[in-house]
């Protein structure tokens, strides 16, 4: 099916129900991303689907910390796979929802409860370099937006926080056998600010990650990935940083 037709029926989908008129810029975004990247020597046909558990903390800088229960989340995208280039392009889309409470009960914070809903799409590309080592590049939109309750559940504000993420790392094939796949990854790089310069400056963010691959026949595979990502940033002037925890089940099938 046509990129430009896919992107134009999730449009259609998204006015329907109530998403973020930022986030449906992502999901356009998304859907015309891939076209852009590739070119006929490429593999089309391989797509992804998952869902995780993941577990998001905060430190304001001995103002509060805040830590969220474990929160679910769902992934959508493809693999592109070129061999000629021995270059692999995961464009993907996920959202998650997470709800944190106050962990040192400060007066500023007494009785209020924060959830978040976490939107974000990019690519992630991956060029083969030799014994089992890859080179890794990282890009992606992150909108994430947090809504404050009061202890009778009611909602009393909202903020919007968008970030474009690019990180570079390495990857490597740790055992590799049969249908048996673990691999390990470390990124590092820059968390810009996107719309909110005056109150939120560049920031630093590095993550470790451990994947497992199953294959389960010649068309699918089932991937486990364990990730933590840490992430600093200063907001209004208040150092903050935030660690991310989780664990996701991907299935990988082709067409």
């Amino acid at each position: 099916m046509n990129e430009k037709v896919i992107a134009i029926t999730i449009e259609k989908i998204l006015k329907r129900i109530w998403i973020p008129l930022d986030f449906k810029k992502l999901v356009l975004l998304f859907s015309l991303l891939t076209p852009l990247l590739v070119n006929g020597q490429c593999l089309l046909d391989i797509y992804s689907a998952g869902i995780s558990a993941d577990s998001i903390g905060y430190d304001l800088d001995k103002v509060a910390e805040i830590a969220s229960t474990v929160g679910t989340g769902v992934r959508f995208g493809r693999v592109i796979f070129c061999p000629r280039k021995s270059l692999e392009i995961i464009p993907t889309l996920r959202l998650r929802w997470v709800k944190f409470s106050d962990t040192k009960k400060q007066s500023n914070l007494s009785g209020i409860e924060e959830s978040q809903l976490l939107f974000s799409t990019g690519a992630e590309v991956r060029k083969y370099y030799k014994n089992k080592w890859e080179w890794v590049g990282d890009m992606e939109l992150r909108q994430d937006i947090a809504f404050m309750y009061n202890s009778t559940a009611r909602i009393v504000s909202s903020k919007k926080f968008l970030n474009l993420k690019t990180m570079a790392g390495i990857r490597r094939y740790v055992y590799n056998k049969d249908r048996h796949d673990f691999t390990a990854k470390l990124k590092l790089g820059p968390l810009i600010p996107i719309g909110a310069l005056g109150d939120a400056g560049i920031g630093i963010i590095w993550g470790l990650s451990g994947e497992y691959l199953f294959k389960i026949g010649k068309k699918s595979t089932l991937l486990f990935d364990l990730y933590w990502d840490h992430y600093s940033q200063e907001y209004k002037n208040l150092p903050v940083s935030r660690s991310e925890l989780g664990m996701m089940a991907n299935l990988l099938f082709r067409f």
